[in-house]
C-alpha cells in the first residue's frame, strides 16, 4: 500500500536529505483491517524516480511494516503520484489537458514541450499517463 504526505519541504531538500529526511511518524497501522493500536515499525527504503520539470532525481522513499497483520506500506511525498515518474504539476497539466480541455494527445505534448523546454517526454508517456489515470481512478478517488 502507498499513502502520501503531505511534504512541507522542497524536492531539492528531499533529495539532500536522503534517507535521513524527517518521515512521519505514525500511532498505529494504515491497514484498516489491523485491529491493533500500536505504531508500526521502519521497514527499510525503496528507491525511485522523480522526473521534474528541469530535473530528474532518484528520491528514497520510506517504507513501514506492522508486525501484527504483516502489511508493509509506503510514503510518498505530496510532490510525487502513486504510479507516475513526472512530477505531480505535469501529470496534473497532462490530465487537465485531455480531460478538461479535451486536446489531442498531439496538441498536449506541443503544450508540455512548450512550456518546459528540457523536459524529455514524448507521446507515449501522454498516453500511458492518461491511460493509468483512468485505470487508477477507483484508487485515486
Amino acid at each position: 500500500m502507498q499513502f502520501q504526505f503531505q511534504c512541507e519541504s522542497t524536492v531539492e531538500k528531499y533529495v539532500t536529505d536522503g534517507t535521513n529526511f524527517e518521515f512521519p511518524s505514525m500511532k498505529r497501522c494504515k491497514n484498516p483491517k489491523c485491529l491493533i493500536h500500536c505504531p508500526p515499525k521502519k521497514h527499510g527504503f525503496y528507491w525511485r524516480y522523480y522526473i521534474g520539470p528541469r530535473d530528474t532525481y532518484r528520491i528514497a522513499i520510506r517504507r513501514y511494516y506492522c508486525p501484527y497483520c504483516g502489511v508493509t506500506f509506503s510514503f510518498l511525498p505530496s510532490f510525487c503520484f502513486s504510479f507516475f515518474q513526472y512530477c505531480s504539476t505535469i501529470i496534473s497539466e497532462i490530465l487537465e489537458e485531455r480531460f478538461l480541455h479535451r486536446r489531442s494527445f498531439a496538441r498536449i505534448l506541443e503544450t508540455i514541450t512548450q512550456a518546459y523546454p528540457t523536459l524529455d517526454i514524448s507521446l507515449s508517456h501522454i498516453k500511458l499517463y492518461t491511460k493509468r489515470f483512468l485505470i487508477n481512478l477507483p484508487t485515486i478517488e
